[in-house]
């Protein structure tokens, strides 16, 4: 028993120890990070791309960055790396869709699918539908959680993609509830495992919209040191960030000037105290 304690104990002292270390070391003005610069390559290159295209549209945005490294490692960077707001669209006052993917994995139902986040009131019953074409398919929705009783809830909602449609094919749709409609463009595409294990891949972890005064800058710190630890090159952060306490906005200050953290202005269509 005593052993057990002492170990208890032990563990305790030494995570305490680290989490004092990384918090002590955070400073707005002084903080060690790696020289990014030194680890890209010296020539032009995007800064989000795909294939090697220099110069990529941001997610939400018309306009283009491009990140310029010279021979001598000086890096340029020909726009903020905050990106342009990402906003919801109405089908109607009850419900607003986010983002749409196509979704190639069979799952556990057989076949593929389109999908959409969508958020809508809780109270609120309609039976919504996907158009291609002429091909009217009925989608069903599901309720993710963390809604805690509030007025309004996240779901993904779903289509089945009709087998007389091509899924290589499907650059957009139409979600409807009958009586509004809306164009959904592809966002993104899920390939099938099988095909994603042939092919180099980001590691990712989704992070929750961040708002509000929970969190200060030695948070944000911690996490970014940490992940940079482990390997991580760039963290992405949608929030609101004049709702952010002020050592969390200079702390984000910071590593965006240091360019391992981004941030997408992101503006909630409802009261956070809905959501």
């Amino acid at each position: 028993m005593r052993l057990y304690v002492k170990y208890i104990a032990f563990v305790t002292c030494f995570f305490l120890f680290w989490v004092c270390f990384l918090a002590t070391r955070f400073n707005t003005l002084h903080v060690d990070i790696a020289n990014i610069a030194g680890k890209l390559p010296k020539e032009a290159h995007a800064l989000f791309g795909n294939n090697n295209d220099p110069l990529v549209p941001l997610q939400g945005s018309d306009k283009r960055v491009k990140l310029t490294v010279s021979e001598a490692g000086d890096v340029t960077l020909q726009r903020h790396s905050a990106m342009t707001a990402v906003k919801f669209r109405n089908l109607s006052d009850s419900v607003l869709f986010y983002s749409s993917f196509v979704d190639y994995r069979d799952g556990n139902m057989g076949y593929p699918y389109v999908r959409t986040i969508l958020l809508k009131q809780v109270s609120y019953t309609v039976q919504l539908s996907c158009r291609f074409g002429e091909t009217l398919v009925e989608g069903s929705l599901y309720e993710l959680a963390e809604n805690h009783q509030q007025k309004y809830s996240t779901f993904i909602f779903s289509c089945k993609i009709p087998e007389s449609v091509s899924v290589d094919e499907i650059q957009d749709w139409i979600l409807t509830d009958g009586s509004n409609s809306a164009i959904l463009q592809a966002t993104y595409r899920i390939r099938r495992e099988e095909s994603i294990r042939a092919y180099n891949y980001d590691y990712s972890i989704c992070l929750p919209f961040l708002y509000g005064s929970m969190y200060e800058g030695k948070h944000l710190a911690e996490f970014a040191e940490l992940n940079k630890l482990l390997g991580a090159q760039r963290i992405t952060l949608y929030t609101l960030k004049n709702s952010l306490a002020k050592s969390l906005q200079k702390a984000l200050d910071y590593y965006t000037e240091e360019r391992l953290a981004l941030f997408s202005s992101f503006i909630s269509p409802v009261l956070f105290t809905q959501m």
